[in-house]
């Protein structure tokens, strides 16, 4: 199960990538996050990991979140642990009007056919990336 949405943020490539990876800011933009904290020490984005507290549809839950990046054009993430366990990319190139962003996110479910809770899983990621993005937009611009 894919859900795509993209954006275009009048900042350039760089300034839209500083701004998602700062983990001071991600409660502003991202949906649903309450509390994201640093696992691996350093501050080398590829290959960190974050304890993110997070409202799902099964509740409030902290899950474990690995990341990939390829700054400033792709930063992947991946939930390592507990039941609901999306992966996804933003990925970012530059366009006339600033910086175009693509939010893609993944979700399998566990069984070989979804559940009815996992289209609730589900419709609640696509709804999340659409809220995440607006905020994304109307905090730096589109």
């Amino acid at each position: 199960m894919e859900y795509e949405r993209s954006i275009t943020l009048a900042q350039d490539i760089e300034a839209v990538f500083a701004y998602i990876v700062d983990e001071t800011k991600l409660v502003r933009w991202r949906e649903g996050l309450r509390e994201s904290k640093r696992l691996t020490p350093g501050d080398d984005l590829d290959g960190a990991r974050y304890a993110e507290t997070i409202e799902t549809p099964l509740g409030v839950r902290t899950l474990t979140v690995a990341l990939e990046a390829r700054p400033p054009f792709a930063l992947a993430f991946r939930v390592v642990d507990g039941p609901i366990r999306p992966k996804g990319t933003l990925a970012l190139r530059t366009v006339a009007a600033g910086t175009e962003l693509t939010y893609h996110v993944d979700y399998t479910p566990m069984l070989p056919i979804a559940t009815p809770l996992d289209l609730v899983i589900f419709a609640s990621l696509t709804v999340a990336v659409d809220k995440s993005l607006a905020k994304l937009a109307a905090i730096i611009g589109s």
